[in-house]
């Protein structure tokens, strides 16, 4: 029972450092959910105001789960903030972070992570560090396209700094930029099939015209009923 009513403690202390409701940026409208397979767990999504009037995006996963996953996650969070202070790059905020990482997480955890950049303009820097791709819905021209990099994990060894990159790309009016993590394209059905990239895409474009949170509950909805 003790551990239990920790665990709930520990579920509430987790959830309160992620942002709740993300508010709009430059007609920018966000929509968040996120469902944790355990009480704890290692995914995590910030939002940061980076200098030069830009927003920064990211979702995480680190490897992992439970207690040890969520102390990791909580470090990553730290790092991640105080390289997002000192850059706009997403390349860069990784070397710091992997750096961060490597310096202070003595254990043999790692993350992937995904940083979108998006200035005034909405140019789009983006940089994908082992994760799932992010999809970019380009809904007048009705397709999906995935967006990736190469990069190593986040924490595993010193010479991943060296494989980040970024690209850039750029949202037009009505376009939706999809960040997530494999809770989504891993999920199992009662036959052990997996939700997969391609039902995602699926979805995403069926119903690319849908209102943004009525768009993200759909997904959502849409995995619960494929796991049954």
């Amino acid at each position: 029972d003790m551990i239990q009513k920790q665990l709930d403690m520990a579920s509430l202390i987790q959830r309160s450092i992620l942002p709740g409701q993300i508010d709009e940026w430059l007609e920018l409208k966000f929509s968040v959910r996120y469902v944790a397979m355990e009480k704890i767990g290692g995914d995590f999504y910030d939002v940061y105001q980076l200098r030069g009037n830009k927003i920064g995006i990211l979702v995480a996963d680190v490897s992992g789960h439970g207690i040890p996953a969520a102390l990791v996650t909580t470090m990553a969070k730290i790092a991640f903030n105080n390289a997002s202070s000192m850059f706009d790059s997403p390349r860069r905020i990784f070397q710091e972070v992997n750096q961060n990482i490597l310096d202070h997480v003595k254990t043999q955890d790692y993350l992937t992570a995904f940083f979108v950049v998006i200035d005034e303009e909405y140019n789009v820097t983006f940089a994908n560090a082992s994760h799932q791709k992010a999809m970019h819905l380009k809904t007048e021209e009705g397709i999906v396209e995935q967006l990736d990099t190469n990069g190593l994990f986040i924490g595993a060894i010193e010479d991943a700094r060296d494989t980040y990159e970024e690209k850039t790309t750029k949202l037009n009016y009505g376009d939706k930029l999809v960040l997530y993590t494999d809770g989504i394209p891993e999920a199992i059905n009662l036959n052990r099939q997996e939700y997969s990239i391609d039902r995602l895409e699926e979805v995403i474009l069926k119903n690319r015209h849908l209102p943004v949170d009525e768009f993200t509950s759909f997904i959502i909805d849409d995995v619960q009923r494929f796991i049954g």
